[in-house]
């Protein structure tokens, strides 16, 4: 701006080195650009819900798992609730409540109806999350689906059963031994005795 001085026209100019800020602006845009990358290219649900129950955040892949957008279950905190298997939505809100009020860390397994009929099961690990600033903002989430693991863990299950019943009807002595110790039998049916008589 111009001053009039003593009839003399003087230019009064005032320079800022805005230099640092500019550093600490890019370095805040780098620092958010990597929590964004991380946060919403995640393979499994990553959400934090507050005290309160609402969802603060809620990654892209909640799409891909439940059919769903961040949006919904960020408008609609009881969402995720409504999609929990009726039999297992007590003992979720048992798990977590637990978390908030021990600030312990822990992960359950449970039935999901993400759309109609449709059952999945996911595996949720969960965190307590908390600053010295604002004390307790809730627990950190990450949601996968391990319907796969829990069908072939059945499939097993069913294979075993399979196996006993089929070595009990048999008559023969059906035996196992360690291969690294062939003296010492891991397994010799019941039926052994009928040999003895």
């Amino acid at each position: 701006s111009q001053l009039d001085m003593d009839q003399g026209q003087y230019l009064l100019c005032i320079l800022h080195d805005v230099t640092e800020r500019n550093h600490a602006l890019e370095a805040l845009e780098r620092s958010e650009l990597k929590f964004r990358l991380v946060a919403d290219f995640t393979y499994n649900f990553e959400f934090w819900l507050t005290p309160q129950w609402r969802f603060e955040y809620a990654s892209p892949s909640c799409n891909r798992i439940l059919g769903r957008s961040p949006e919904e279950f960020i408008d609609d905190p009881k969402l995720l609730w409504r999609m929990v298997h009726k039999e297992d939505l007590g003992m979720l809100r048992a798990c977590l409540a637990n978390a908030m009020d021990t600030g312990r860390s822990g992960q359950c397994d449970f039935r999901m109806l993400p759309s109609g009929d449709r059952i999945i099961w996911a595996s949720l690990a969960y965190r307590p999350v908390s600053d010295l600033e604002h004390g307790e903002l809730g627990i950190r989430c990450s949601l996968q689906d391990i319907t796969h693991i829990k069908r072939a863990e059945q499939a097993q299950q069913e294979a075993e059963e399979r196996l006993k019943f089929l070595i009990s009807e048999s008559s023969a002595v059906i035996f196992s031994m360690h291969a690294a110790s062939p003296e010492t039998l891991s397994y010799i049916s019941e039926n052994v005795a009928h040999l003895f008589h």
